[in-house]
Formats: C-alpha cells, structure tokens, sequence
C-alpha cells in the first residue's frame, strides 16, 4: 500500500494497479492456457475474514482526479473487495470449464512488507492484527492448490484456518458483473 496518490505510465493509481488491476490483467492473459489444462485453480489473496464483511463494497473509481484528500487506505479496501468480486465474476463464467477461482486470508505472513510505506503507526497496527487475528504462516494457499476435494469448487472465501467463509450480502452478482464490465475497459 502505497500512502500518497502515484500515478502509473498510463494515468492509474498505483494502489489500484497493483491491488487489483494487476490480478484482472493476469488473470486475463494466462486464461486461454488455464482453459486448456486439465484441471487449473486461480487463487486470489483476501484479507482478515472481519475487514472483507465489514468494509463499505464500492466499484474503484479508475479515473478518480487527483485531489489533495487521498485516502490509501479507503482505495486499498476498494481494491481488495474488488478481488473478493472478481472471484464471484469469474467463478460465474467459469462454471463450463476446468477452471475454479477462489480468494483467502493468507494468515499472518511475518515478513510480509504490508504497510512498508506507511506509518509506523499502520505498521505497528498491520502487526498486531496479524499476530492478534490470524494463523501465522497458515498452509492456506496450498491446501486450496492441492486438495482434491476442492476440483470443484469455485467462488468462495476462506480463512486461514482452512474454513470456508460466508461473505456479507453487499458483495452481489449484480455489483461483480459491473465490477468485470469495468474492469474490462482498461
């Protein structure tokens, strides 16, 4: 999380891009090869189960001006409920194929660099919820790269304690198809 506004080449907030974008585009180049495999998992990092159900789902604003109130923080949580609904969009138009896409809490990742460019107040916050509110090291993403009786499944949300999560009611299909309508014009 970068704690001023950047600007990318091309005129996007770097938060955005690296947030979000960044795995859209990925996800989008690497896709004719995953469809032609024969069994393919996308994985996608989440967050605390606690910050994806009780932050506000908004659409990132990609063209937002660049104004002297910028908020990282606010834009790194629209980036990171987009991702929660990038997987319900995908999971949708996946469901023909050999493909399944989920997101997940990583658990605390110690030498994670989350808040390296911000204040050592964010950082010494980022620590205790990590230490405090999750597994540390947890084999989460293994287990949903590897485990069998996951072949399937696809469009879910799971902690780093391996359990899948309900999501909260705001992230709807209706805001996940708009999100991809969006996402796909950049």
């Amino acid at each position: 999380m970068l704690p001023e506004r950047h600007l990318s080449a091309d005129g996007y907030d770097l938060n955005l891009v690296l947030n979000y974008l960044t795995h859209f585009w990925t996800i989008q180049a690497l896709l004719p090869l995953l469809k032609h495999s024969n069994q393919a998992r996308i994985l996608l990092v989440g967050a605390l189960p606690f910050v994806i159900n009780h932050a506000k789902v908004s659409l990132p604003d990609f063209d937002a001006p660049a104004t002297s109130k910028y908020n990282a923080m606010t834009v790194t949580a629209q980036a990171t409920a987009a991702r929660v609904l990038l997987t319900l969009a995908l999971s949708e138009r996946l469901t023909a194929t050999n493909v399944t896409i989920n997101i997940f809490h990583p658990g605390y990742v110690p030498d994670s660099n989350f808040g390296a460019g911000g204040s050592w107040v964010s950082r010494l916050a980022g620590r205790i919820l990590g230490e405090s509110f999750s597994r540390k090291n947890s084999p989460i993403g293994a287990w949903l790269a590897t485990a069998p009786e996951l072949t399937h499944t696809s469009g879910h949300f799971y902690d780093d304690r391996l359990r899948q999560v309900p999501l909260s009611k705001q992230y709807t299909r209706s805001k996940a198809n708009d999100l991809w309508r969006l996402s796909s014009q950049y």
